[in-house]
């Protein structure tokens, strides 16, 4: 059975993408920025495909220590994805600083115009 990790899967086009490919017959972990969520889009989504295998798994993707116990989760539960399926995202708006200097550096070459 083919893994995957669909990011940001707890609605819209995450979710979506996660039911169809549950449907297909895919294993999927269904990333959520917290627990509650994540548990909850398993739980509809397990209703909509029932005989599809989907998993929760979750942290803050704007927060680097729950990165890494999202990485441990999905380490625990397959060692090798198929498909990693990157739908999440983070808003930092005008007030919030970068995190760190890698975000600063990537922030600052998508900003710039070219002549």
């Amino acid at each position: 059975m083919n893994t995957a990790l669909v990011t940001g899967a707890t609605d819209g086009i995450g979710r979506e993408t996660a039911r169809t490919l549950g449907g297909f017959g895919w294993r999927v972990l269904v990333h959520g920025r917290d627990e509650a969520r994540a548990r909850g889009a398993v739980a509809a989504l397990a209703a909509a495909v029932p005989k599809a295998a989907f998993e929760p798994v979750w942290g803050d993707l704007a927060r680097m220590r729950e990165v890494v116990g999202l990485a441990q989760q999905v380490l625990a539960l397959a060692p090798a994805l198929d498909v990693l399926l990157n739908n999440a995202g983070v808003y930092e708006g005008a007030a919030r600083s970068p995190r760190t200097a890698s975000s600063a550096r990537w922030r600052s070459t998508t900003t710039r115009r070219s002549c």
